[in-house]
């Protein structure tokens, strides 16, 4: 039996979102050295521009796998094919274009993107149109509670796109732009489609009932919103004076942790009633719940108003980043390992257990190493006034245990690519409508 035009898509998404991935894990780590001694590179690819390389390939990474996520949804909601599964195709074709193009650009400097690399305007607004239709597309399919979290969370993150598009009059409102389409994409957009992801995966993995499963996924797709809301609060807060955000902030304290504690409490529950499904998608949900409950404790800490105006643009507020987009990572590649062995029509983990353990692992060391050094930040250059090149050489073994936890992640990705590349499925294989426990092939 071969493949569906939308399960091809979906499968070629998914196979684009692991490229860039490892792609991202190089360039991350590139900037990681160059913080831990001598940097031969320091003059031909300086930390910023290696810094936002890997933003760039990290975010398109994260919107590459969720397009897929989408796709493979809504074939298997479908009976293994869309509606719109033409246009999807399509538009998949598309937007595998764009990205190619889109990392050109920013390497060969085309377009004018933020320190040299990062995405140009025009990559940006191409980038906002292929979204925009995507979410045209995907509604159409008329998707259940979970799917459309996934929708809504792309669409959040097309805002932010948006408004890094918007001309802006002064550096205040620039900065205030910024904090505010930056916390639409990582705040709300990628941990609500995260969390579609999980719900509609614990369907695949788990014996929860349907109406559980939906209940679930409202529920916390909510309280993420209201929480994502506040943690933008608390990094406006260190740009703008206002007591309304500072109030919004300060109710983060206890909103935020409470958000994802109640997402962590729903995962728990679709682990302890597994059905006979053999894949991995459980084990990276919980991955995720794991990732989520971190990032919120430290963003408790930050929304602290004081806290946040020591913290703002130290490793203690990028590592928060970190923890929800490995997060969000960990939910796509728990998609994707569903999504193989369903296509494979085996009940098997496609990616094994080692390359989970190096990426939870190296992943979470590495947002803990970046996270000891923002403290380090804070208490050396903010507090006690030490210049900035003495902090920055006083931390540089916090720094070079982040490379080296970022270095088992790259491991972990190969390992994953390799499984995923061994246990590709051949359209000969026949294949599942429901999940890949539902047979033993």
């Amino acid at each position: 039996m071969t493949f569906s035009k939308s399960q091809t898509a979906a499968y070629q998404l998914f196979a684009l979102a692991l490229l860039l991935w490892l792609a991202s894990i190089g360039a991350a780590l590139l900037a990681a050295i160059k913080w831990a001694g001598t940097d031969p590179l320091a003059t031909s690819l300086p930390f910023h521009h290696a810094n936002s390389l890997a933003g760039l390939l990290a975010n398109l990474t994260v919107l590459t796998g969720l397009l897929g996520g989408g796709l493979y949804i809504a074939a298997a909601n479908g009976s293994n094919e869309a509606k719109n599964a033409g246009a999807l195709k399509l538009a998949a074709k598309v937007w595998i274009a764009l990205a190619v193009i889109t990392i050109a650009a920013g390497l060969l400097h085309i377009g004018g993107g933020w320190n040299e690399i990062a995405i140009s305007p025009l990559m940006s607004a191409a980038a906002l149109v292929m979204l925009v239709i995507f979410v045209g597309l995907l509604l159409a399919e008329r998707p259940d509670p979970a799917a459309a979290l996934v929708i809504i969370g792309v669409v959040f993150a097309a805002l932010g796109l948006l408004l890094d598009l918007l001309p802006s009059g002064d550096m205040q409102l620039a900065m205030m732009q910024n904090v505010l389409g930056q916390g639409s994409i990582n705040f709300i957009g990628y941990p609500l489609a995260g969390i579609g992801l999980t719900f509609w995966l614990a369907r695949r993995y788990s014996n929860v009932s349907l109406e559980w499963a939906q209940q679930g996924a409202f529920s916390c797709g909510a309280l993420a919103i209201l929480a994502g809301i506040c943690m933008i609060a608390a990094r406006l807060a260190a740009v703008v004076d206002s007591s309304m955000v500072n109030m919004v902030s300060a109710a983060g304290i206890v909103l935020v942790p409470f958000a994802y504690i109640v997402t962590a409490a729903h995962v728990y529950r679709t682990l302890i009633v597994r059905n006979g499904t053999a894949t991995l998608a459980g084990h990276w949900v919980a991955l995720a719940a794991l990732c989520w409950l971190i990032g919120a404790a430290l963003g408790a800490i930050i929304a602290i108003p004081s806290v946040m105006l020591y913290a703002a643009g130290t490793q203690l507020a990028h590592a928060q980043i970190s923890l929800f987009g490995l997060g969000i990572l960990a939910t796509i590649l728990g998609a994707i390992n569903q999504n193989s062995a369903e296509l494979r029509g085996k009940n098997m983990r496609v990616t094994g257990l080692m390359p989970f353990w190096l990426v939870a692992f190296g992943g979470i060391g590495a947002a803990l190493m970046q996270a000891a050094a923002g403290v380090a930040q804070v208490f050396m250059a903010r507090v006690s006034g030490f210049g900035f090149l003495d902090t920055e050489a006083a931390i540089a073994p916090l720094y070079l245990l982040w490379a080296l936890c970022l270095l088992v992640v790259a491991i972990g990705a190969l390992a994953y690519l390799a499984g995923f590349w061994a246990r590709r499925p051949y359209e000969h294989v026949e294949i599942i409508g429901g999940a890949a426990g539902a047979t033993n092939a």
